[in-house]
């Protein structure tokens, strides 16, 4: 699960006036590319081929917006790579430890989550609520009660240890004492540090985390994406960004504050 392929398709918008659609697997039935089609569930063994065919479809049949930004979307003559939240098979997940990882790896796209912070930090998490699953305190003691990432100041979510805790899921994930949770702005000012080789020509596909309906997880559409496109402003992202998500709210807020911006609709 830590390297996933998207196949782009750039063309018709549609009723999210979206100029962009990606096919995307969920991480959930995602196949690791290591895994052989003989070790594979008999119902996956065909997504290589679904891919194949959606990429071939894809590129074949749709040609980039007039006004996109040439450096928005990779080639289609071929598989965009993405590192699943860094290297998530290998390293602990969201970690900057997992992104380097990723980077050395050669990748073309980070893939990663984000959530914004009771002092408006936006932060590199997946799941909105942190508990002793991934994390414990520094002192190795259990976090209890769960901590609400929305109601949480960075430094209390940084003093965590998530590293330490073996992924059930991740036999092979090796553990990182004192990996910390990062925030957006010091893995974009880390990769800045570090912006050539391969660095110099990777993507960033950043998920905002957030469904419709289910309210107190996020700020307003408006502030979030503001919180997030300041960011990555300012440190120059924005001509090698996508931005996904499930809650079409965003993605709305994201075509109005940043146009050009790639985005995909997630829906599984």
């Amino acid at each position: 699960n830590e390297v996933t392929a998207v196949a782009s398709r750039r063309g018709a918008a549609s009723n999210l006036t979206l100029n962009r659609l990606l096919l995307i697997l969920a991480a959930k039935t995602m196949v690791p590319l290591a895994m052989t089609p003989s070790r594979r569930p008999p119902a996956m063994r065909a997504i290589p081929l679904i891919l194949l065919l959606s990429a071939t479809l894809g590129c074949a049949a749709t040609r980039p917006a007039p006004d996109e930004h040439p450096t928005h979307a990779p080639s289609c003559s071929q598989l965009e790579v993405q590192g699943h939240r860094g290297a998530r098979g290998l390293l602990p997940e969201n970690t900057l430890e997992a992104f380097a990882y990723a980077l050395d790896a050669g990748v073309d796209t980070l893939e990663l989550d984000v959530l914004v912070t009771r002092d408006d930090q936006v932060v590199i998490l997946h799941d909105p609520v942190v508990d002793d699953a991934r994390c414990r305190h520094a002192d190795g003691r259990s976090i209890d009660p769960p901590m609400i990432v929305r109601e949480t100041l960075l430094d209390d979510l940084r003093a965590l240890d998530c590293g330490s805790i073996p992924h059930p899921d991740f036999p092979d994930q090796a553990r990182v004492p004192g990996a910390r949770i990062p925030s957006l702005d010091e893995l974009l000012g880390s990769l800045n540090e570090h912006r050539t080789g391969a660095a110099s020509r990777l993507r960033l596909n950043i998920e905002l985390k957030n469904l419709p309906g289910e309210e107190g997880w996020a700020p307003p559409p408006v502030d979030y994406v503001r919180l997030v496109l300041e960011l990555i402003r300012r440190h120059g992202w924005i001509p090698r960004v996508s931005i996904q998500s499930f809650d079409h709210r965003l993605l709305h807020e994201v075509r109005r504050q940043s146009p050009a911006t790639p985005l995909a609709l997630l829906i599984a």
